[in-house]
């Protein structure tokens, strides 16, 4: 199964870790040729990381605090005998 693309053809990931210049991160544009701008890119990456994490944590930590305080309403303002009125069949 030739496509005709050789492994010495370029746009061929490298599979292992490397520090050459010109790959793309995350998007087309986002390609660090200068080693300054491949440094920048890790930080810039360690910090989404972290973002994402306090993401994560933060929206585990809002969905227990919302748990806590939920308190439901419509059972509280209607009895039981008024629950079959409020249901109605439509046939």
């Amino acid at each position: 199964m030739d496509m005709g693309m050789g492994m010495n053809s370029t746009g061929m990931m490298t599979p292992w870790l490397h520090f050459t210049p010109g790959d793309t991160i995350l998007f087309q544009n986002w390609v660090p040729i200068v080693p300054g701008a491949i440094f920048g890119t890790c930080i810039g990456l360690f910090m989404l990381a972290i973002v994402d994490r306090w993401l994560v944590a933060l929206r585990r930590f809002m969905e227990i605090w919302w748990a806590e305080r939920f308190v439901p309403t419509w059972p509280a303002y209607v009895a039981p005998a008024n629950v079959s009125s409020l249901i109605t069949v439509h046939g």
